[in-house]
C-alpha cells in the first residue's frame, strides 16, 4: 500500500505569552527576541494556525495555567455549507479560561454543544471562553466556534 503525502508545515503560528497576555502571529520562519531581567521569567505557547478559506484557528488552551497548551487534546477546522459557513473545535482537558487565535470573530461559539458568552479581541485576534468547573471530576469539553452569515438576520434583511 502506498502512503499520503505528509501535509505541508503550516506558514503561521499563534505565539501566546503566558505573564505578559499578549497573542502575536507569526509566520513559519520568523524569530522573536525574548529578554528578561534577572529573576524574571516567561512561558509561550505556540500553536499551528489552521486556516480555511478566509478562517484562521489556532487554540491556546488554558490560558491561566502555566502548562495551559498541553490542555489541547486535539482541534479541526473546516469549511462546511451552505458555501461561507466554517466550524472550528479544540477539545480541552479542563475548565476554565480556554483562548484562542481565532480571525475573523466568530458568529457563535459553543461549549459542548451550548452557546455560551465569548470574548474577542479584533486587535489580537484572542477569543477567550470562561467554563467553570462545577466541582465534579471534569470530562473533556468540545469548545466549538461557528463563522458564517446568521441566518435569521438574513431572512429578516430578505422580508424587509
Amino acid at each position: 500500500g502506498g502512503s499520503s503525502p505528509a501535509a505541508p508545515p503550516p506558514a503561521e503560528y499563534a505565539l501566546y505569552t503566558h505573564r505578559a497576555e499578549g497573542l502575536r502571529v507569526l509566520g513559519a520562519e520568523d524569530a522573536v527576541e525574548v529578554r528578561l531581567a534577572a529573576r524574571e521569567w516567561e512561558i509561550a505557547v505556540v500553536a499551528p494556525v489552521r486556516a480555511e478559506g478566509e478562517v484562521r484557528w489556532a487554540p491556546l488552551g488554558l490560558l491561566d495555567m502555566l502548562n495551559g497548551g498541553g490542555a489541547v487534546l486535539s482541534s479541526s477546522l473546516a469549511l462546511s455549507s451552505p458555501p461561507g459557513e466554517a466550524a472550528a473545535t479544540a477539545v480541552v482537558r479542563a475548565a476554565g479560561r480556554i483562548g484562542a487565535f481565532a480571525r475573523p470573530a466568530p458568529l457563535e461559539v459553543c461549549v459542548d454543544d451550548s452557546p455560551v458568552r465569548f470574548e474577542y479581541d479584533e486587535g489580537s485576534g484572542l477569543l477567550t471562553v470562561n467554563v467553570a468547573a462545577d466541582g465534579a471530576e471534569v470530562e473533556p469539553l468540545e469548545l466549538r466556534a461557528r463563522w458564517g452569515p446568521p441566518a435569521e438576520e438574513e431572512e429578516e434583511e430578505q422580508q424587509s
